[in-house]
């Protein structure tokens, strides 16, 4: 038998986004406004707490246990901590059409330039 939740983050504009952790139970939510919401799915949809950062919407969200990656139609990619909200860094300066982000532990993949996609390296902390 399957559960169903329904909550509203009206407040944050429309839905464009989502990145869920199956371990936190927690949700992440994009919007149109370009916040982003984190939700725990366990306490019913309550929400954990925003992150702000981007400006246009939201387009794009993956999580893992440390970190929380975004990429929005502001031309930016963001990169969270999920545990203080804060934006640990940002890669911008990408035209409008940004669509998705993706990573592992040694690449951040995203499409930004509407017909190139770019792997940006960096150093995972051990």
């Amino acid at each position: 038998m399957s559960k169903t939740l329904e909550f509203q983050c009206a407040d944050e504009g429309s839905v464009t986004a989502l990145g869920y952790d199956p371990i936190s139970k927690h949700l992440f939510a994009g919007s149109a406004q370009g916040a982003i919401r984190q939700l725990s799915l366990e306490s019913g949809g309550i929400p954990v707490q925003s992150l702000l950062g981007h400006t246009r919407p939201v387009v794009a969200c993956q999580y893992d246990q440390s970190k929380l990656v975004s990429g929005a139609k502001d031309g930016s990619v963001r990169v969270w901590d999920p545990m203080t909200g804060e934006c640990l860094y940002a890669i911008a300066g990408f035209t409008n059409w940004l669509t998705s982000v993706q990573f592992d532990r040694d690449k951040l993949v995203f499409d930004g330039t509407n017909d190139v996609i770019i792997a940006a390296y960096y150093v995972a902390e051990q």
